[in-house]
């Protein structure tokens, strides 16, 4: 990290103003030859920002100077916010590359060098990136709890828990000669063992409803040809996604549509129109529309209303179905019995209803989510590891033999360590770096 790193913050093209960002060892020298004055640390500044050669006045901007190591990155840093022209910018970029030691960043490289020098951790890093990516308001808000450090402070608490079980274990060893002693102080580091595999396993059943939240509530829209799929999707995407004719057959693929509902991310799925056909292609859309009816976290089985009514054929074994019969303005007088939800995609007689019954089915999932620690499926990995070294830590423990039950403690705690990015992080900072900007 020696060399200091240079970006914008703010996206690519013309607006009013633009923040650029820089870190590391030669801000100070930035900030003298093309400031040419002095600055209060963490003090807004009205400066003519020059040239570093030539002298020339590039832009006349705000200079912020924050010297670490109470910095985003703990290295010294300084943010310039000037007019946000295309040939501001550039005359900017193109100024600071003739200083020595200086480079354009690069994506997520800011961030990583506050995690390498211990301003972050690897939960907080994963929140920046979901509330860089965040669309809707559950999204931000699951986003802000990550950033807040909701999942470095519990695992934090297992930790010291760990280490004070650890202690107790240490202790028997030590004073193994004591009579009784060794085996109550055994005794009770178990039950605290319990307590915190009780607490891990509560924590890990969440993860799911976090992950619904993270990557959206996946609807499948399925049925029978012509039953309005196509045409529904369209009303929900309020354009024309889907090509929608009176021909059977029409959708081969499956398309996906998210939408923002009540502030929740949900993202629709139109398949091809389940039935029996000797077409290649459409018998291939059909195992997908099944296939991908089989993964989602509701089916909306739409049955057009009529004497030709199709019940749902039972192809979606482990996901909760909800009958949807469409085309009501078309056959108004006809009843339907036990019907969940009666609907028009031409006139929009009945969305509402239908809204309402989608939010109520991942209601579970969202009313969880403001209390939901663990949110991704790399933490599930290392919560689900945890858990499973100490059911064998369990089975297993003797107090005959408490140095075994240490190493086991041992690799428990590593697997909470990887967490927050403790230990192991090498394999998993590439790919999250990857999502960032190069301003951040």
């Amino acid at each position: 990290m020696d060399a200091t790193i240079y970006a914008f913050a703010t996206p690519e093209g013309r607006s009013a103003l633009a923040v650029l960002r820089a870190s590391g060892p030669k801000c100070g020298e930035i900030i003298q030859r093309m400031a040419g004055r002095h600055l209060v640390a963490r003090q807004a500044t009205l400066a003519k920002l020059r040239h570093p050669v030539s002298g020339e006045v590039l832009d006349q901007a705000i200079a912020l100077w924050h010297p670490g190591p109470a910095s985003f990155t703990g290295e010294d840093c300084l943010e310039f916010h000037i007019h946000g022209s295309r040939a501001v910018k550039k005359a900017l970029l193109i100024a600071l590359s003739t200083i020595e030691g200086c480079r354009l960043a690069e994506p997520g490289e800011f961030t990583r060098r506050a995690f390498l020098n211990g301003k972050t951790d690897l939960s907080r890093l994963e929140g920046v990136a979901d509330l860089l990516e965040a669309e809707t308001e559950s999204q931000r808000r699951q986003a802000v709890a990550q950033l807040d450090g909701r999942a470095s402070d519990q695992c934090n608490l297992w930790r010291i828990l760990l280490l004070d079980i650890m202690a107790l274990l240490e202790a028997s060893v030590d004073f193994s000669d004591e009579g009784d002693a060794p085996r109550e102080v055994f005794e009770e580091a178990m039950q605290r063992i319990h307590v915190l595999r009780s607490q891990i396993h509560g924590h890990l059943g969440c993860v799911g409803a976090g992950e619904v939240v993270r990557d959206g509530f996946k609807v499948v829209i399925a049925g029978p040809p012509n039953a309005g799929k196509s045409t529904l999707l369209n009303l929900l995407a309020r354009r024309d996604v889907a090509i929608v004719t009176d021909v059977a057959g029409t959708t081969r693929d499956v398309i996906e549509v998210p939408v923002d509902l009540g502030g929740f991310l949900v993202k629709f799925f139109d398949t091809a129109g389940i039935r029996r056909t000797e077409d290649r292609v459409e018998r291939i859309g059909v195992e997908k529309a099944v296939s991908v009816g089989r993964e989602a976290d509701l089916v909306l089985w739409l049955t057009a209303l009529g004497p030709a009514e199709v019940d749902n054929p039972g192809h979606f074994e482990g996901s909760p179905v909800l009958m949807v019969y469409t085309k009501s303005d078309l056959c108004k007088e006809f009843v339907i019995r036990n019907s969940d939800v009666i609907i028009s995609a031409v006139t929009g007689s009945g969305i509402d209803s239908l809204f309402a019954k989608i939010l109520e089915a991942g209601r579970g999932a969202w009313d969880r989510s403001y209390s939901i620690v663990f949110v991704n499926e790399r933490q599930r990995a290392c919560l689900e590891e945890c858990l499973r070294i100490l059911d064998i830590l369990i089975e297993s423990a003797s107090a005959s033999f408490p140095e075994l039950t240490l190493e086991w403690l041992r690799a428990a705690a590593q697997q909470l360590g990887r967490i927050t990015g403790r230990i192991g992080t090498e394999d998993v900072l590439g790919a999250i770096f990857s999502r960032f900007c190069m301003g951040k």
